[in-house]
């Protein structure tokens, strides 16, 4: 399918761009659908883990047609064939860099894929097993604090936190 190609093109030219890490971290991604609930609290707690102030984390929700009430939601309609954004909204998360993104989204499809790749991040947190995509893989689905848990266990070990 020829959307396929340009969508897959997007894809690997997204995962070949550097970004710079800092650290502390200032400012943060997290990426989510439905299979995966993010509320408020879970993001003030992630706040208060990584040390980014919670007004810095941009929340972007990925859905077949449900919009979110909180977060800003990417629909089927808003992604072209080439995989170009139609959405202004969305495109902010494509134009800024952040220090980190939390990928909690298990959807596994092209359009999260690209919505995954674009986002420019210094280090890439996933819960999927896309090697190519993150940095940090941490396997647990659908849980939360599951994942608060493992994340603060890696980033110690890492010496991002102490």
């Amino acid at each position: 399918m020829l959307s396929e190609h340009f969508i897959r093109k997007r894809i690997h030219r997204n995962l070949n761009r550097r970004t710079a890490r800092h650290l502390p971290f200032r400012h943060a991604a997290v990426l989510t659908d439905e299979h995966f609930p993010v509320d408020k609290l879970f993001l003030k707690k992630l706040s208060a883990l990584t040390g980014i102030a919670y007004e810095h984390i941009d929340t972007l929700y990925v859905s077949r047609k449900e919009v979110h009430p909180e977060f800003v939601t990417v629909l089927d309609g808003h992604i072209g064939w080439t995989g170009k954004l139609k959405e202004p909204n969305i495109n902010r998360f494509f134009e800024k860099d952040y220090d980190l993104l939390v990928d909690l989204s298990t959807l596994d499809s092209l359009r999260k894929k690209l919505i995954s790749s674009g986002i420019r991040a210094g280090f890439r947190i996933g819960v999927t097993a896309e090697p190519d995509f993150y940095d940090l893989i941490i396997a647990c689905r659908r849980d939360p604090e599951v994942f608060l848990r493992e994340l603060e266990k890696y980033f110690r070990a890492l010496g991002f936190i102490r």
